[in-house]
């Protein structure tokens, strides 16, 4: 069982360190394709998620990008720092798969 990354954070972190999925791959020692999937909201393994996070924490944020960036662009909606993983997507209650009783 993966997780899967929450697409407009991810976007929204390659874009406040001017990467590109390449360069996040080669930073997390992964595939263009793995991160390309990661990228599309595919799960992806655990120790992915933290190849991905780690590479992304030894990246500088750019100066001043964050006044450039449009939340609504980028998809992502700005947690505060305190808030639950906001690199996981939680399927909701509707979406979650029901096991037979």
């Amino acid at each position: 069982m993966g997780v899967a990354v929450r697409r407009g954070v991810l976007a929204r972190e390659l874009a406040r360190r001017g990467w590109t999925l390449a360069d996040l791959a080669k930073a997390a020692g992964l595939s263009g394709a793995t991160v390309s999937s990661a990228r599309a909201g595919r799960r992806v393994s655990p120790h992915t998620l933290r190849l991905i996070a780690q590479a992304l924490t030894t990246a500088p944020i750019l100066d001043g990008v964050d006044d450039l960036l449009d939340d609504v662009e980028a998809g992502a909606r700005v947690a505060p720092a305190t808030a639950v993983n906001p690199w996981l997507s939680v399927p909701s209650a509707s979406t979650r798969r029901r096991r037979p009783g």
